[in-house]
């Protein structure tokens, strides 16, 4: 095929580190127009991982849900990584799969939806508990097929009982708030803390909230700067705000203020309008030096596939700012 030939034979995630890579970009996009699911769901990360590229969630989508309907399959040869959950005998090379359907199904729209619950079918069905927790959301919430608690409660619980973070940390999270089951705090508080000691963004972050705000739990500052610092650290984007917040005006040197910075610019880039203003305001105060230094660290902060970076989706932020 002439219009990828200045790409390699077989597309793989290596492709994102070459030097050359903004050149191949043009390539990548004749070969997804061409029919190749590899390199759409390569260009999908480029534009959500801003690498070569500016950040575009809704080129991500895009260029995702093209590469599940040109050839679902392929996306699992893309990727031959060992199972998240060693527990667990989930077929190796299934993390473009759940990385993608994910990102589907943050869409929101009917063909996301369509997208996320068939691949997310196929995964629970070999027996991964994330695409099974997945399933209780979208079966909960409505997304894409008609809301049902008592099913999206099933499905939630099964996938908790099996160690699934994400359904600890949702069921964990409705006990907690008393809603659509009844409130228990303590056992609420004991499965986000499961989710978010196996280092589950989310919960990590509605942990460090709830020790921020002092409701539920002790305020405790220390203690949510540190839950936080954790979310934010792997990309989830909702803690960049609350955990930039935090740093700038409550940290005790001109380094955390910095960092401060950085993740309210990480935040508002990751599409958190609110996170503007205080971005704005936290410049105006820092010196010129502590400005200087957090434009380094942010030029410096890489997103990388490994990092759970489908996290950086606005719906993961929507959905701990409406608790």
């Amino acid at each position: 095929m002439t219009n990828d030939a200045a790409l390699p034979r077989t597309l793989t995630l290596d492709v994102l580190d070459r030097p050359d890579l903004p050149a191949l970009i043009p390539a990548l996009q004749a070969a997804s127009e061409a029919g190749n699911a590899a390199a759409s769901y390569l260009l999908g990360l480029l534009y959500e991982l801003a690498i070569g590229t500016k950040r575009d969630f809704a080129l991500t989508a895009t260029y995702h849900c093209r590469a599940m309907e040109q050839d679902a399959d392929a996306l699992i040869r893309l990727e031959e990584t060992p199972p998240v959950n060693p527990r667990q005998q989930v077929r190796p090379g299934t993390e473009a799969m759940f990385r993608m359907s994910r990102l589907a199904m943050a869409v929101g729209d009917e063909a996301g939806y369509a997208n996320a619950l068939h691949c997310f079918s196929r995964l629970a069905a070999w027996g991964d508990d994330r695409a099974l927790a997945h399933l209780a959301l979208m079966t909960l919430w409505g997304m894409g097929v008609p809301n049902n608690n008592e099913e999206g409660l099933r499905l939630l619980r099964a996938g908790a009982q099996q160690g699934a973070v994400v359904a600890l940390d949702e069921l964990g999270w409705l006990e907690v708030q008393g809603q659509l089951v009844p409130k228990n705090v303590a056992g609420g508080l004991t499965k986000l803390r499961q989710a978010a000691e196996a280092g589950y963004g989310q919960a990590q972050c509605r942990l460090g909230q709830l020790l921020v705000e002092g409701r539920i739990l002790p305020r405790d500052l220390d203690a949510g700067a540190d839950w936080l610092g954790q979310a934010a650290a792997q990309g989830y984007a909702g803690a960049f705000h609350p955990y930039g917040t935090l740093l700038a005006e409550h940290g005790d040197d001109d380094e955390s203020f910095s960092e401060g910075i950085c993740y309210l610019d990480l935040a508002v880039d990751s599409g958190i309008l609110a996170a503007k203003a205080d971005l704005d305001s936290a410049r105006q105060q820092a010196p010129a030096e502590v400005v200087a230094a957090a434009t380094a660290q942010r030029a410096a902060w890489q997103m990388h596939p490994s990092r759970e970076s489908t996290q950086l989706m606005p719906f993961a932020y929507e959905a701990i700012s409406d608790g």
